[in-house]
C-alpha cells in the first residue's frame, strides 16, 4: 500500500489501514473501498491522507506499523487536552508519567527504529496531536544519544507539557489566521516562561523537565526566545524539543497555512544544523526520520518512478523504491526494488515527490 494525499482520492480506492475519527472511534475500516462521500468527509475532517492498497506492491512494512500504537497515542493526546483545558494538575501528572513510560518502553523495544511522518499525521487539533508527534520525535533522538531510561522518562515528559503555557494565551491570538502584530508576538514569546512556571511551581517537577517548556523556542546561536540562550548554554532537553518542534509545526496544516513535505522540513533542519539547532543532534535526527516515507510516490533523478518500500536506519534519505514505471513514463511489467543505498546506486536522487 501507498499513502495517498487527501486530495488525489478518488473513488474505488481501497483503505489499506483503519482509520479512526476524532473522537478515537472507527471511521472506516481496513478494506473499505472509498466512496465519493467518504472523500468528501475525510477532507472536510482534515486529514492529511490515507494508506491506499495498491495490488501490484508488496511493502516490507505492509501493515504500516506504527512506533507507538494507536492506543497509546490517542490516551496522551485525551491526558494533554484535559490538562490544557482543567486545572486537575495532580492527575494530570500522575497520567502523563505512566504514558510516557509506555512511550518510552514501546520506542526502546524498536531496534530498528525509523520514524515514518504519516504514523504522526493521522490526526487534527494541532496542539495537543503536536505535544505527542514532539515527545515520540525527542524521545527517539534521546535514545540514539544514549540517554538512561530516567532521563528519557523527563525527556518525555517535558516535551508532552513544552507547549503547555499557551493555555495561558488568548486563543484568539494562538488560532489568528493573519499575520501577528508585534504586540501578539510579544503575547505569544511568553508562554514558555507561563509553561515553565506551572511545571515548576505546581507539577513540582525537575529542572531537566522544567527546561523543555523554557527553553524550546532557544536557537543555537543565540536568535531565539525569552533568554536569546546560545550553543550548550541551552539545556540538553531543550536543544531536542527545539528540533522536533520546528520539524513537526512545518510538516502540519495550521488555520494560517498548509503544512509542507517531510522532506522540505528535513532539508529546513538540515540547512539550519549549527545555526538554529545543535549540529551533532541533527544529524541523530535525520538518522532517524524519514524524509520520504514509506509510502510516498516519487520520481528519480533517472526518470523511474516508483513508492517507498522499506527504509533503514542511517539511510533514511537514500530508501529501497519499487521501481513501477520506467524513464518513458511506461509501466514496468515486473515491478523491481531499488535500493538507493547500495554503493553503484549512490549517483541517483529523488528529485520528485508525485501526488496523485
Amino acid at each position: 500500500m501507498r499513502f495517498v494525499p487527501a486530495n488525489v482520492l478518488t473513488e474505488g480506492m481501497v483503505l489499506g489501514k483503519t482509520l479512526y475519527d476524532h473522537s478515537h472511534n472507527v471511521l472506516l475500516n481496513k478494506g473499505h473501498q472509498l466512496t465519493v462521500s467518504n472523500i468528501k468527509r475525510i477532507v472536510d475532517l482534515g486529514y492529511q491522507g490515507l494508506y491506499i492498497v495498491v495490488e501490484e506492491i508488496t511493502i516490507d512494512n505492509e501493515e504500516a506499523k506504527d512506533v507507538v500504537t494507536d492506543e497509546i497515542r490517542r490516551r496522551a493526546k485525551d491526558i494533554i487536552k484535559d490538562t490544557f483545558v482543567t486545572d486537575q494538575y495532580d492527575r494530570a501528572k500522575r497520567e502523563i508519567t505512566e504514558v510516557v513510560y509506555k512511550i518510552v518502553e514501546q520506542l526502546m523495544s524498536n531496534d530498528a527504529l525509523v520514524i515514518n511522518l504519516y504514523d504522526l499525521k493521522t490526526y487534527d487539533n494541532y496542539t495537543f496531536e503536536h505535544s505527542v508527534n514532539v515527545t515520540v520525535l525527542s524521545v527517539v533522538i534521546g535514545i540514539h544519544y544514549g540517554l538512561s531510561q530516567e532521563r528519557l522518562y523527563e525527556l518525555g515528559f517535558g516535551a508532552m507539557m513544552h507547549d503547555i503555557g499557551k493555555k495561558f494565551i488568548d486563543i484568539e491570538v494562538l488560532n489568528k489566521k493573519d499575520k501577528l502584530t508585534p504586540h501578539e508576538m510579544d503575547i505569544i514569546k511568553e508562554h514558555p516562561d507561563f509553561g515553565a512556571e506551572l511545571l515548576k511551581n505546581i507539577f513540582q517537577v525537575n529542572e531537566h523537565i522544567i527546561n523543555c517548556a523554557l527553553e524550546h523556542h532557544e536557537r543555537f546561536d543565540g536568535a531565539g526566545y525569552p533568554k536569546g540562550l546560545k550553543g550548550k548554554e541551552i539545556s540538553l532537553n531543550g536543544r531536542i524539543i527545539a528540533i522536533c518542534d520546528v520539524f513537526d509545526a512545518l510538516t502540519a496544516d495550521r488555520i494560517y497555512r498548509k503544512g509542507i513535505p517531510a522532506h522540505e522540513a528535513v532539508a529546513y533542519i538540515i540547512e539550519h544544523s549549527g545555526t538554529h539547532f545543535d549540529a551533532d543532534l541533527v544529524l541523530i535526527f535525520t538518522d532517524h526520520v524519514a524524509p520520504y516515507p514509506i509510502g510516498t510516490s516519487v520520481k528519480l533523478s533517472n526518470g523511474h518512478e516508483g513508492i517507498v518500500v522499506s527504509i533503514l536506519p542511517k539511510y533514511c534519505s537514500r530508501p529501497v523504491i519499487k521501481v513501477l514505471r520506467d524513464n518513458n513514463h511506461k509501466i514496468v511489467r515486473q515491478p523491481y526494488d531499488f535500493d538507493m543505498g547500495e554503493l553503484q546506486n549512490l549517483h541517483i536522487k529523488i528529485i520528485e515527490v508525485i501526488n496523485r
